[in-house]
């Protein structure tokens, strides 16, 4: 890839769609939100799916969203939660 071609990847950013399923696992979306921060393209747009999560477990998330946007201006994360009931046999 030439120069010129990396740098207008590189200027148009990237988008990241991460699923997120276990709050118990916190640490690990925290891990690799800030490995995404990290990357050499820049904007970094993080599309963070969570399914049924309750109020209490995406404020949870929001609070490790709030840490990485606050370390790195060129991250945006949003959070999407699927939330229509469960499948019924």
């Amino acid at each position: 890839m030439a120069d010129d071609e990396k740098a207008r990847h590189a200027a148009e950013g990237v988008d990241v769609i991460v699923r997120f399923h276990d709050i118990s696992r916190l640490w690990e979306l925290e891990r690799a939100a800030f490995s995404l921060a990290g990357q050499f393209y820049k904007p970094v747009r993080i599309l963070l799916a969570t399914q049924r999560f309750t109020p209490e477990k995406q404020e949870a998330v929001r609070t490790v969203i709030k840490m990485v946007a606050a370390w790195s201006p060129d991250v945006s994360v949003s959070l999407l939660n699927f939330s229509d009931a469960m499948p019924v046999d």
